[in-house]
């Protein structure tokens, strides 16, 4: 279970457990992002967000390594299909 604080410091949690401090400030805000609307959002848009000031295509290489190193930190609770991204519902609180 994911669970997220905002007060202070923005942490992320899976299980009670923090997640690695060294985590990035966009993969942080990708899964506060994710969290808070409770939806799936597409590839694009997301590159487009987190990366404005980049390319298109290299907004989109930055998420595919943000998603690989989410991925290996929250494991399934992250949902990757090849157009969106979401976290599973019953994943966060």
């Amino acid at each position: 279970m994911l669970s997220f604080t905002l007060l202070g410091d923005a942490k992320i949690f899976k299980d009670g457990t923090p997640l690695h401090p060294q985590r990035s400030h966009k993969e942080t805000a990708l899964l506060f992002y994710l969290a808070h609307t409770g939806q799936a959002w597409g590839r694009e848009f997301l590159a487009d967000l987190l990366w404005e000031s980049r390319s298109t295509q290299q907004s989109l290489k930055n998420l595919r390594t943000t998603l690989s190193r989410t991925r290996k930190s929250i494991g399934d609770a992250l949902l990757v299909s090849r157009d969106a991204v979401a976290i599973a519902a019953d994943a966060h609180q």
